[in-house]
């Protein structure tokens, strides 16, 4: 097939062409056009939402992305044709899980077939069992897909030639293949015609890959990936690209910015990612030791990662992710597949050969601060160093190891058998979460450094000890580096785990507290050996492709000044928190003890006669063109036929049985209960508008329509209204001393909570921390309060202390048990007449933030309006403690905060 000269220049042209004059990003052009407001305060829809993986629930971030897709989607008047947007997403930021959301959404909107396409077999094969399989861990869609209340199945297809327009059509394929198949027509393959005429959303996974022509800076005619994608894209005004990636380098090709600045829809790169705590901190381990010592160093570190995670499982009934952990550790040769066979058989003899005196060689070497935590831990649990050779290997056995640099199913001339032990690798790789993997090493080239996703990955060990080329931290770093940052992008995905319900299990927890021996399991160790120029190009790579500058953080200690300590308000001292607990249904008896009280339900029904009028002719605002005459007909439920009330709930999921139970445990005792109970749908009436022709026999087509109208709004408010979790009231008491210690912070240098004001604090008695590694608001309110306690106002009170709260204590929403450690508790002993003694929740907010955190305000006010209307005695126990929480401190409302602490200390 002849590739068409004008179409390679158009292509080019159009991929370079931007808005005159206008050099925003579309997604800064979207936000600045409709609005941030507008954009983020949209709902997700339902047939995004409620046909994912429940087990998946969405989080903030993949909201967004899909509440700036519809915004550019149905919203965004300047959208080109045909269209085309990029997600520039982090790796584990759950793309893939955005895709099935989109292909849900576009569903609902008319398109029904799509193609998939990425750069590699493997990635297509993980991709199929994500999408497909049903008995997957990572299956992405729920059970049912339900759109417009019917049923939509999956279909594979190999063409659209065939496709049926009531399933969802995926054709799955390599770049490399579909762009073969377009240039090289073959029977049953997709060609450039397969495209012509039909709506297809091409969905473009890796999509760096696709971007030679660009990143060449070139005009040809030869045909290549790049120009294929565009020409498909074409074939159809309608048709709709969707390309995801985690690294497209901006950055670093001007090309590359100037096609996608009209095309970046949603940006969440590894930096946001890593920020907002869903992946693990990166640490590079690096030791002056042999190949063999390296290797025993690594799986040490490994194992007592998993010793840890069990020792905590067995103290907290309720973890989750902890009972069945299992660190994996991925031994990564540089170039060769050799390299990596003799890796596997040196650490078997490693393994199969280890003794007690290796272990304690390390032991008495090693002076790096992970290896004294790995012996004081054993040492604190009493496990032998025998127990511990055993443990590993156990842990370690060859049935446990697996090498995955056989044959790729790239390779053209792969054999049936060998195919088949691939494919069956990659279930392996692709369930390594799993409690019936027991896989705990991996020996690996490069097969992995991409469209590999797992979570339980945390130790990467680089065994050679030569550098791959590169000049240092200036000169320029070897691709085989590039790879090896690339691969610890891949790593850092964030391993699930909570030790209670108050968590949240995709977060790390344990930021402000790093000497926790759980934070062992929110870490990422890639394990080299010591030479410098090495380490320098390693740590510009992760910098380079990752965004993440390892020399950016620190380690700050915050202790308790000890003066503090001395205090009898230290030592005794108390402070009142409250639970997080299951809500209790129990006393649920009635749709309106779930907020839901309508009890009429209007449903008109359209009569279909029409009128042809004079455009021109004038009649009074009065006039009905049509002359209808509409009434109102109510009909209670408890008169409806029974049938077409079950036909209508057997229509919506939520109204199983089971589900509707949870909600309404001691209200309902079968289905009958919810049609005939009138605090349930017999105490509800339907008013049919209509024409008296109409209204005088009421099809059951009508009656069936109006219930599943009405059950729908039930639906929705039971779901808005229906929590798990509250908070109680404050009646947990806990000293001081238990609760507030020190902590070592991990902080980048370049914040601005790395200054912890140590010289301002040092003299403060009130302020009971050595510093305030705060935000700028923060920091502020300390000073505030350094004001407030030297003024005349406070002569009445006595034991003044502000204590930073660096997550030392969480407290619950009362309505949703939703966590909040405010930043700030403030403690205040009266002198005069009775001792009262306030504890004053504080936390102080940028403007920026305020409306985001709004219910922690809201929350805060919460707690000061319950104890008011309740009284003391119904909030703590005793009349002598007072709780108070206080509106954000900003600032420049520094006035009317101060208003709102005097008035609750009667100042």
């Amino acid at each position: 097939m002849l590739f068409s000269r004008k179409f390679s220049t158009y292509s080019i042209k159009m991929i370079q062409t931007t808005l005159s004059g206008n050099k925003d990003w579309l997604n800064e052009d979207i936000e600045k056009k409709i609005g941030t407001d507008s954009i983020f305060s949209e709902p997700i829809p339902k047939e995004i939402k409620d046909n994912l993986n429940p087990n998946f629930p969405l989080r903030e971030y993949q909201e967004k992305a899909f509440q700036m897709f519809i915004s550019y989607f149905e919203k965004y008047q300047e959208k080109p044709i045909p269209k085309a947007v990029l997600f520039n997403m982090a790796t584990g930021s759950g793309k893939t899980l955005i895709m099935a959301g989109l292909i849900n959404y576009l569903y609902k909107k008319g398109y029904n077939n799509f193609l998939f396409f990425v750069n590699s077999n493997n990635i297509i094969g993980k991709t199929k069992e994500n999408f497909l399989d049903q008995s997957s861990i990572k299956y992405l869609f729920n059970e049912k897909i339900v759109i417009d209340g019917k049923p939509i199945q999956i279909r594979r297809v190999d063409n659209f030639d065939s496709s049926n327009k009531d399933e969802i059509n995926i054709c799955f394929t390599t770049i490399q293949k579909l762009h073969s198949d377009m240039h090289n027509e073959k029977e049953n393959a997709v060609t450039f015609d397969s495209f012509k005429d039909k709506r297809i959303v091409l969905i473009a996974d890796e999509a760096h890959h696709g971007q030679i022509q660009t990143k060449q800076k070139t005009l040809t005619n030869k045909p290549n990936w790049e120009n294929t994608i565009e020409e498909i894209l074409k074939k159809d005004k309608q048709s709709l690209l969707l390309e995801f990636t985690a690294t497209m380098g901006f950055e670093t090709n001007p090309g590359v910015k100037e096609k996608y600045l009209k095309r970046l829809l949603y940006k969440y790169d590894l930096p946001s990612f890593h920020q907002a705590g869903f992946s693990k901190d990166i640490e590079l381990f690096r030791v002056d030791g042999d190949k063999r010592y390296r290797m025993l160093t690594a799986v040490l570190v490994n194992q007592y990662r998993q010793d840890v995670a069990s020792k905590y499982a067995k103290e907290f009934s309720e973890s989750q992710g902890l009972k069945n952990f299992k660190p994996v550790i991925m031994f990564k040769a540089q170039k060769e597949i050799e390299e990596s066979k003799q890796n596997e058989l040196d650490f078997r003899r490693l393994i199969d050969n280890l003794s007690n005196k290796d272990i304690e060689e390390i032991k008495r070497k090693s002076n790096e601060k992970i290896m004294k935590k790995v012996f004081e831990f054993y040492d604190k649990e009493k496990i032998s160093i025998s127990d511990l050779v055993k443990k590993i290997q156990r842990g370690f056995s060859e049935k446990n190891c697996l090498n995955v640099n056989e044959t790729n199913l790239d390779n053209k001339n792969i054999n049936q058998k060998d195919k088949e032990e691939v494919i069956s690798q990659e279930k392996i790789l692709n369930s390594l979460e799993s409690a019936n993997n027991n896989i705990r090493a991996i020996f690996a080239v490069q097969k992995l450094n991409e469209g590999w996703d797992v979570l339980n990955l945390f130790d990467i060990v680089r065994v050679s000890d030569k550098q791959a080329g590169g000049g240092g931290y200036k000169g320029k770093v070897s691709q085989s580096t590039i790879s090896e940052a690339q691969l610890i992008g891949r790593g850092a995905r964030y391993y699930p785990f909570v030790l209670d319900e108050t968590q949240d299990k995709h977060k790390r927890k344990f930021d402000e507290d790093a000497q926790k021996e759980l934070r062992i399991l929110e870490e990422l160790y890639f394990h080299s050996w010591n030479d410098s120029s090495y380490i320098a190009d390693i740590k510009n790579a992760i910098r380079e492709e990752l965004g993440i500058d390892l020399d950016d953080v620190e380690e700050k200690e915050l202790n308790l000044k000890e003066d503090f300590k001395k205090t009898s308000f230290y030592k005794i001292g108390i402070i009142y928190l409250n639970k997080k607990i299951k809500k209790d249904y129990s006393k649920i008896k009635s749709f309106a003890d779930m907020d839901f009280t309508q009890k009429n339900e209007e449903y008109e029904i359209y009569s279909g006669k029409g009128k042809v009028s004079d455009a021109l002719e004038f009649k009074d605002e009065k006039y009905d063109n049509l002359n209808l005459a509409k009434s109102i007909k109510t009909i209670s439920l408890k008169d409806t036929n029974k049938h077409i009330i079950k036909n209508a709930l057997s229509k919506i999921d939520f109204f199983n049985f089971e589900n509707l139970k949870q909600i309404f445990p001691n209200a309902l005792n079968s289905m009958n209960d919810l049609i005939d109970k009138k605090e349930f749908l017999a105490g509800i009436n339907i008013d049919f508008k209509g024409t008296r022709e109409d209204l005088e026999n009421i099809s059951n087509k009508h009656k069936l329509e109006a219930v599943l109208k009405l059950l729908n709004k039930i639906k929705e408010s039971l779901e808005r209204t229906r929590v798990n979790y509250v908070g109680s009231e404050f009646v947990k008491q806990e000293k001081i001393s238990k609760i507030f210690g020190n902590k070592i912070l991990k902080l980048n240098k370049k914040d601005e909570r790395c200054d912890g004001m140590e010289d301002f604090v040092r003299d403060k008695g009130w302020y009971v921390f050595n510093a305030n590694y705060g935000t700028d608001q923060e920091k502020f309110l300390v000073k505030y309060i350094n004001k407030f306690v030297n003024s005349s106002n406070v002569d009445a009170f006595e034991e003044i202390y502000l204590l930073r709260n660096e997550l030392h204590f969480k407290i619950y929403d009362f309505d949703d048990g939703q966590a909040f450690a405010p930043d700030f508790v403030l403690f205040m002993k009266s002198k005069k007449g009775k001792s009262v003694t306030y504890q004053i929740f504080i936390e102080p907010k940028g403007t920026h933030i305020e409306a985001g955190d709004k219910w922690k305000q809201d929350f805060l006010v919460k707690i000061k309006e319950k104890y008011e209307k309740q009284g003391l005695n119904k909030f703590v126990e005793t009349k002598n403690y007072r709780i108070i929480g206080l509106p954000f401190y900003n600032q420049q409302k520094e006035n009317e905060f101060e208003k709102e602490l005097s008035e609750e200390l009667s100042l």
